[in-house]
């Protein structure tokens, strides 16, 4: 070949391969977050699976969303594409363990705080105190058959969580069973997980960013599992992110009244309130101002809520037994009630279990102390760091950092505390800092 030719052939290989270069550097965020989630979940299936046949059908099917989300320029269409996959990986799952839960027996394809809560419900809906009540008898029993020198669950004892997820689920228990002869506690969840990933994109303006704010939440694989199976994260994190968009939009009375419910839900969403309030506060209140009076007017109103209806969703149950209530709610989980919560954590607690600190899991162990210990300081450092920049993702990465460390060192840092943290990082690391 000449010189010439071949010289002309480099150059226009090299070109290609430029053009290629720029093309790929050219895709947007949310097409690689897609490509990534898509295809990652395809190859976990493929894995697990050992039939060749669906395997390479599985995997055609993965490359053709991914090249279809490429090539598609519309928002819409990329937006439908994103909703698919939620669906086929997120809700898909969720729905199988419903109807096979519905096939089989209560106490199977079913976490056993879902099963609890869902027994409290028909406590609630009988008049009986669901924090006096024990859950022998109930489908929690069968749910773990303990060994000839194991304790039975202590969960048979205790119902940890808050009143307010029962509440809820009880005019839905009604209705449910009316229609379908049947209830599970997912026909809530799922609905209100997915009206949760449509307030998402309100925290962020770019397009390419809402959509990958949606695929990184929704497919979150530290959180998919224990969706599917009826955990309360999805629950606690519909309120929480109602109440921050509604703080967003200018809707300060609203917002409180959904973060008293996001606190009636679970003790974790507590951790949200500091940063919460500052923010309000920033926000809403004019450092400096002549008059104060519209200024009480805006934070006293917001915040009589709040006390209204935390207090009418948890307070009613504290009189009705202080004394079981505050041994479920309260003792149980830090491990001083008669029948302790034993530790069952990734964090310090599992750590110091594996290391002989703490003689045997069901021990008393002061984490309250190391809880203060660092987690004062860091909430000062955290407040300072929201105070000097005002802004939606600062909360959120606050609410998340503060969540982790009081929770790590706790006696319980289950597994599905990490995908409900990772979910708390997604929205402060991609939100607008405005």
């Amino acid at each position: 070949m000449p010189v010439s030719k071949f010289s002309g052939y480099a150059k226009q290989v090299d070109q290609e391969s430029s053009v290629r270069l720029l093309a790929w550097r050219s895709l947007s965020f949310d097409v690689w977050v897609f490509a990534f989630l898509v295809g990652g979940y395809a190859l976990t299936v493929m894995l697990r699976l050992n039939d060749a046949a669906t395997s390479a059908v599985l995997l055609i099917v993965a490359f053709l969303c991914i090249a279809l989300y490429v090539r598609a320029r519309r928002s819409r269409a990329r937006l439908l594409l994103v909703y698919l996959a939620v669906a086929a990986i997120a809700i898909a799952p969720a729905v199988v363990g419903i109807v096979m839960r519905h096939a089989t027996a209560l106490h199977q394809f079913a976490h056993d705080g879902m099963i609890q809560t869902e027994e409290a419900a028909r406590f609630f809906l009988a008049g009986k105190n669901p924090y006096v009540e024990n859950y022998f008898g109930t489908p929690l029993e069968n749910w773990w058959i303990p060994g000839p020198n194991e304790s039975p669950n202590p969960a048979l004892y205790h119902f940890v969580y808050l009143p307010f997820t029962f509440i809820f689920a009880a005019p839905v228990l009604v209705l449910a069973q009316t229609l379908l002869g049947w209830f599970d506690l997912r026909l809530i969840f799922l609905p209100l997980f997915l009206v949760t990933l449509m307030l998402l994109p309100r925290f962020t303006a770019a397009p390419a960013k809402q959509r990958a704010l949606v695929l990184l939440f929704a497919l979150n694989p530290l959180f998919v599992p224990f969706l599917a199976e009826g955990r309360n994260d999805a629950f606690v994190l519909f309120w929480l992110v109602l109440s921050v968009a509604l703080l967003r939009a200018r809707h300060p009375v609203a917002s409180a009244a959904a973060m008293a419910c996001a606190c009636a839900t679970k003790q974790m969403a507590w951790f949200a309130l500091p940063f919460y309030a500052l923010y309000f506060l920033k926000t809403y209140v004019c450092i400096g101002a002549s008059d104060w009076t519209p200024v009480i007017r805006r934070v006293l109103l917001p915040f009589t809520v709040f006390l209204i209806f935390f207090g009418a969703l948890v307070f009613p149950f504290f009189l009705w037994d202080s004394n079981a209530f505050v041994e479920d709610v309260f003792r149980y989980p830090v491990g001083l009630s008669e029948h302790p919560y034993p530790i069952r954590s990734l964090g310090f607690g599992g750590f110091a279990l594996a290391l002989g600190w703490i003689p045997k899991d069901t021990a008393a162990f002061p984490f309250e102390r190391l809880q203060l210990l660092f987690g004062i300081p860091v909430l000062i450092v955290l407040l300072r760091y929201l105070c000097d920049r005002n802004s939606i993702s600062r909360l959120w990465l606050c609410c998340g950092i503060l969540t982790f460390v009081i929770s790590f060192l706790s006696r319980v840092f289950n597994d599905n505390y990490l995908g409900y943290l990772l979910n708390l990082a997604l929205l402060g690391f991609i939100a607008d800092d405005a």
